[in-house]
């Protein structure tokens, strides 16, 4: 029986997204805040730059994540009929 494309299992798909993230502090402590999530390199790369421009005094770090997805099991319910 043929599976459909949506159950082939021939390479890992990865979804690539893009934060930017802000360095927040307080008096006895600093962490990153994400403020904001983009799906496309481009479109982060120009709001990075934009906030660097506005925010000359803050600090921000952009980054690529990707997050590998693989099916190892799935139940065939067409088989089942």
């Amino acid at each position: 029986m043929q599976m459909s494309a949506l159950w082939k299992n021939d390479s890992n798909p990865k979804m690539i997204k893009y934060e930017i993230r802000q360095l927040v502090e307080t008096i006895d402590k600093q962490w990153f805040e994400t403020i904001s999530t983009i799906f496309n390199e481009r479109h982060a790369k120009q709001e990075y730059e934009q906030l660097k421009s506005e925010y000359p005094g803050k600090y921000f770090e952009l980054y690529r994540i990707e997050i590998n997805e693989e099916c190892l099991e799935f139940t065939n319910i067409h088989a089942q009929k």
